[in-house]
């Protein structure tokens, strides 16, 4: 997490922002079943995106993300990718833009730019600056 906090802030030009989603405990965080979350369509392939949310112990979490490619009714190529990661407390998070030299200018609670709540929303969504 340290190394890519600072990797983020390092890419920054001088007096540039760095944004940062970053995953946080959060009491709205529930599990969810696969379903399909997207179809693209290809010219002739379509490619469906599945995923899946599973809480695992000590607060962690598992994210899978299945791709299948379709042509006509034929799958022709099928990915599958797991993610293991454990959301950030608030302190966490402070202490890694902190060590990194990073000052909050604005947060949220998502893309919708919703005002970020401590252990409610699911993600931080940070905008930036050095603070040396």
């Amino acid at each position: 997490q340290e190394v890519l906090v600072r990797y983020a802030a390092a890419q920054r030009k001088p007096g540039g922002i760095v944004v940062l989603e970053i995953p946080v405990v959060s009491s709205q965080r529930a599990p969810r079943p696969w379903s399909l979350t997207a179809t693209r369509n290809l010219g002739r392939v379509r490619v469906e995106h599945h995923t899946e949310m599973e809480r695992v112990e000590n607060g962690a979490w598992i994210t899978r993300w299945k791709f299948v490619s379709h042509l006509g009714d034929t799958i022709v190529n099928k990915v599958d990718k797991a993610f293991h990661w454990k959301p950030l407390t608030q302190e966490r998070s402070e202490a890694l833009l902190k060590g990194s030299g990073l000052a909050v200018v604005e947060e949220f609670g998502g893309y919708d730019r919703a005002p970020y709540v401590p252990r409610e929303s699911r993600v931080r969504l940070v905008v930036a600056r050095e603070t040396r």
